[in-house]
């Protein structure tokens, strides 16, 4: 469970970079760039053993590698794959807060813990991670910030909409699983969710059921994909039979200037650090 880092990036320099660590599904990824300049971008990936469980593989990894430890200029701890709900703030009571997210999912108990990001538009996103994993997190990074994944994508995409006269459907394919957000003209949110994919004909499914029940035209909407490049241009050539506009999620200016840099980095990563 070694994360290996840079020789030159030390406990010394922790603090002028920005650091994410993604709390994934059977693992995490850390990554890190320089705050001032975006440079100096790397990353790792660690697969926990089965059959530990996520908490006692997570203690063990942060233990395992020093770096997790140190202090940054900002860290994040962004959840993936994790329900979420949306929440108008003007019906927002933060007492009511895990109330109101056992309403869509009931199935969700006490030991969970219900997080909350607000954004810009002035909705509150709720989610919920096991609540050992949020006490241990809360009590050994450095001053973290919890944030899930779908809050930076439908950050970025509403600004992206904003100036748009057509509806845009927003996709980010993450292994078997699928962001997915449409906007109407002007940025305004009409649909956000999450789908778990086995293969590309259930993101194909999902994102034409999407299509049609939100009434885009096959003609004039846009739709954008983001992910791996392989499985996006495979995506691509099947929507082109259905689609006219279907293209790559624009990246923010900083992306193009360090393409080589961040080749791999997932879109949310992008959104964090640019």
């Amino acid at each position: 469970m070694v994360i290996r880092i840079p020789d030159t990036f030390t406990v010394e320099q922790s603090e002028k970079y920005l650091a994410s660590i993604r709390l994934e599904p059977g693992g995490l990824s850390f990554f890190c760039c320089h705050a001032a300049t975006g440079e100096d971008f790397f990353s790792a990936r660690v697969q926990f053993e089965q059959p530990q469980s996520y908490v006692s593989a997570l203690k063990e990894c942060f233990f395992d590698n020093e770096c997790l430890s140190w202090k940054y200029k900002q860290l994040c701890l962004l959840a993936t794959e994790t329900p979420y709900t949306l929440v108008p703030e003007t019906y927002y009571e933060k007492e009511r807060r895990d109330a109101l997210f056992a309403f869509n999912f009931p199935e969700a108990s006490a030991t969970m813990q219900i997080l909350e990001n607000k954004l810009a538009d002035g909705t509150v996103l709720l989610y919920a991670l096991p609540e050992e994993v949020y006490s241990f997190c809360a009590r050994s990074f450095a001053a973290p910030e919890f944030l899930h994944l779908a809050a930076l994508l439908l950050e970025q995409w509403k600004r992206l909409s904003e100036t748009s006269l057509y509806k845009q459907l927003f996709v980010q394919v993450c292994g078997q699983h699928i962001e997915l957000a449409c906007f109407a003209p002007q940025g305004r949110l009409r649909l956000a969710n999450s789908f778990e994919v086995r293969s590309t004909r259930d993101i194909l499914y999902y994102i034409l059921y999407v299509w049609k029940q939100e009434g885009l035209d096959q003609l004039n909407d846009r739709l954008f994909l983001s992910g791996s490049p392989v499985r996006c241009a495979e995506l691509r050539q099947a929507l082109s039979l259905y689609l006219r506009h279907v293209s790559p999620v624009p990246l923010p200016a900083e992306a193009y200037l360090r393409r080589e840099e961040w080749a791999d980095a997932p879109l949310d990563i992008i959104y964090l650090f640019s």
